[in-house]
């Protein structure tokens, strides 16, 4: 599987920024969650599974649009590879579905039900901009200083 495009930048690399490129796995999830004293509740989600470090990050979004028309080549770059498959990937997405809540001794009352849609699995790139002593998250617009994007990556 090869990266199809980007995800969507909050905050767009500027000129002179070095970037880190991580692939990530956009994996979509139907969540069926019952309960004894609620209504049945379907949500559609993704979950987005870093394949470099197996980190999880869950969305309560239905979808995701992926830039696609974003050129690498005036950038410095460094990119990091796909460590993990898509079956794996959809592993952890069915894992990374289920909040701490749904995991304790509540999940007797309440439940949650998981399914991956396989076949919607997409990989896409994830952009960190390296801008001076900071590192920005292009996706979610973060600032933080550059020294913890290597604890995050590498841990």
């Amino acid at each position: 599987m090869v990266p199809s495009g980007f995800l969507p930048f909050k905050a767009p690399p500027g000129a002179g920024d070095k970037l880190v490129i991580y692939p990530v796995y956009l994996c979509p999830v139907e969540v069926l969650e019952r309960g004894l004293f609620s209504r049945p509740a379907y949500y559609r989600w993704i979950v987005a599974v870093n394949a470099f470090n197996r980190r999880l990050k869950l969305f309560e979004e239905e979808k995701i649009i992926i830039c696609r028309d974003f050129a690498l080549a005036s950038f410095d770059t460094q990119d990091m590879p796909v460590k993990i498959p898509p079956d794996t990937a959809a592993g952890l997405a069915e894992y990374g579905a289920v909040t701490d809540d749904f995991r304790s001794w509540r999940r007797l009352v309440r439940n949650r039900k998981i399914a991956v849609n396989f076949d919607d699995i997409l990989l896409v790139w994830h952009i960190y901009a390296l801008r001076g002593s900071e590192a920005i998250d292009t996706f979610t617009g973060e600032v933080a200083p550059a020294a913890s994007l290597v604890d995050a990556l590498f841990s």
